[in-house]
């Protein structure tokens, strides 16, 4: 065999050895890849761990909704304490400006 030869052989048998392993490298690859992070049954653990942690959400909100239930009464109740308190002062301060400017008036 000459050099050339071996040249030859070389130049075909490398592409050729590349395009038989290649597709069993992808396939492996893929199969790798494929394969779930997380056991394929679910852990009992886990799942009542989920359901507690959705349960606490659900008590959190009715929390927070009934803390925005009493604010809002709350506020309301000191919001109509205020009027009351304004309308007062506003009748005291009109009350003698007009027995007082109707008298002198006449």
């Amino acid at each position: 065999m000459n050099d050339g030869s071996i040249t030859a052989m070389t130049l075909v048998s490398l592409p050729l050895a590349y395009a038989l392993v290649k597709p069993v490298f992808v396939a492996w690859a893929r199969r790798v890849e494929a394969k779930p992070l997380t056991p394929a049954l679910p852990d009992p653990r886990l799942e009542r761990m989920e359901q507690a942690i959705e349960a606490i959400a659900v008590e959190i909100e009715r929390i927070s909704e009934a803390q925005r239930f009493t604010t809002k009464l709350l506020s309301d109740r000191v919001g109509e304490r205020v009027a009351e308190r304004v309308g007062e002062r506003i009748g005291e301060r009109e009350a003698p400006a007009r027995v007082g400017s109707g008298g002198q008036n006449r």
